[in-house]
């Protein structure tokens, strides 16, 4: 009786042991029109890869001639001559981002970038510390601003138009008509507008100079405008002018949705000793330090808030001169229209 009841019970877990659940999760996607709060359901590297083509990293250098006066000159601004300067040097201010390619066609090819990465101030004022702040300490000119790509076939790339204000500008370059293979970004133009809490996105560009993708998450913490609004992605230095796209209904409905122009930071004065003191004695000595101190800022970075340029303000911003864009030989309709 024992071993028929055993018997009976092994059949029954072999049976059962055997069922097995298939789940196929390639027709959940739900066809709303609106932009997925989850990740992709299917592998998209190729497209991701086809897409980061398209990013480009840009460094802007604008060269400076520097004028400087003594203290006891008492130069204020408005009385700078030049000729009184006690000594003339020269230098670099550098800066870098990402920028996108948007449009190549006739030997122009046009980009997408950060205003503040391509400009430049026409001059950099230094001033006495206080009690002598009123005066000059030294005047710098720009000389001229050269902007470089490397995956580029150009030796000029110029500002077509900037918005400091939404920190966005238009760049366009020279090519010749060799440079038809350079790759230009083709999805379509999405709305910023229909982003809600949750909305996924990728993040293209080069912080620190590498070439990387990154994702986040939209999040309403302040209400998405027609200007801007935030993701948690990380950001480092040349992540300025990244791409943000977008996933609606699916993978590879990639949809561009604004550039990434910034992260919120938080920012300390700190005293250093002079910059050309022997470190080794500030290390190997307990003693007081008695020389010169100077106050530095230090920028710390707020990693996971993000700040986007919303798709709507550049297309306002393109709208807006589309007619000078046109007269320089660049007709961005047929990045914004398709």
């Amino acid at each position: 009786m024992f071993n028929k009841i055993l018997t009976t019970i092994l059949i029954s877990l072999t049976f059962f042991s055997c069922t097995q659940y298939i789940h196929d999760f390639t027709n959940l996607i739900i066809e709303d029109e609106k932009y997925d709060t989850e990740f992709p359901h299917r592998d998209c590297s190729g497209d991701l890869e086809q897409i980061g083509n398209c990013t480009k990293m840009i460094t802007c250098v604008g060269y400076y001639n520097e004028y400087r006066f003594g203290i006891d000159d008492q130069v204020r601004l408005k009385d700078i001559n030049i000729i009184n300067a006690v000594s003339k040097t020269s230098f670099n201010n550098n800066s870098a981002g990402t920028a996108t390619i948007i449009y190549n066609e006739g030997g122009r090819v046009g980009m997408l970038t950060c205003a503040h990465i391509v400009n430049t101030p026409e001059k950099i004022i230094t001033y006495f510390d206080e009690p002598n702040n009123d005066y000059v300490a030294a005047i710098a000119f720009l000389d001229k601003k050269m902007i470089y790509c490397s995956d580029l076939n150009t030796d000029k790339i110029e500002v077509l138009v900037a918005d400091d204000m939404i920190d966005i500008a238009f760049l366009g370059a020279r090519t010749g008509e060799g440079d038809r293979l350079v790759p230009v970004l083709t999805n379509p133009i999405g709305n910023s507008k229909d982003l809600n809490w949750g909305s996924f996105v990728y993040l293209f560009g080069f912080p620190r100079g590498y070439k990387m993708i990154s994702h986040g998450i939209v999040s309403l913490s302040k209400p998405v405008t027609d200007k801007y609004f935030y993701t948690d992605s990380p950001f480092n230095r040349g992540f300025s002018g990244g791409l943000v796209l977008g996933i609606k209904d699916g993978v590879p409905n990639f949809e561009i949705v604004g550039i990434a122009t910034s992260a919120a930071a938080e920012f300390y004065q700190y005293l250093t000793p002079s910059w050309n003191i022997d470190e080794k004695k500030l290390v190997s000595s307990f003693d007081p330090y008695e020389g010169d101190m100077f106050s530095k800022r230090l920028e710390l970075i707020m990693y996971g808030v993000t700040q986007v340029t919303a798709i709507d303000a550049i297309f306002k911003l393109w709208k807006e001169n589309d007619s000078y864009l046109r007269s320089k030989g660049y007709f961005l309709d047929t990045f914004f229209m398709r």
